[in-house]
């Protein structure tokens, strides 16, 4: 369930997302989730996309998981999508962003720091 979506033009976006009733341990998800957004992104844009990094720890202050992504598009555009994912409980929190490639080195400090501000109510 998709909970917010703001976007800046063609800059940057952000969606914040919901899953509920996860079964799975959050590793098992992380893969699972992961393998999802390429296939689903490689669908809709064509082109070919892969996983750039991967990190488990403390995001701000909640244990979770950063995930990055480079997506080459059909139509030639380079993308960059970096994931954090929170369990809490049965459910796990992401947040979503994406920035063209060129803007990574600009965007992606910005993008930590407001994933670091989260904080989630019990």
């Amino acid at each position: 369930m998709i909970r917010a979506n703001i976007g800046q033009g063609d800059r940057v976006g952000f969606q914040i997302r919901l899953y509920d009733n996860v079964e799975k341990k959050f590793d098992e998800f992380v893969d699972r989730y992961a393998d999802h957004f390429i296939e689903d992104m490689q669908g809709h844009w064509g082109g070919e996309m892969f996983q750039a990094g991967r990190g488990h720890g403390l995001i701000g202050k909640h244990p979770g998981s950063r995930l990055s992504f480079i997506l080459n598009r059909r139509d030639g555009e380079k993308w960059f999508f970096t994931h954090y994912l929170w369990p809490h409980g049965k459910q796990v929190i992401v947040l979503q962003c994406g920035t063209p490639v060129e803007l990574r080195q600009q965007n992606e400090p910005v993008l930590d720091k407001i994933a670091e501000t989260f904080e989630f109510a019990q």
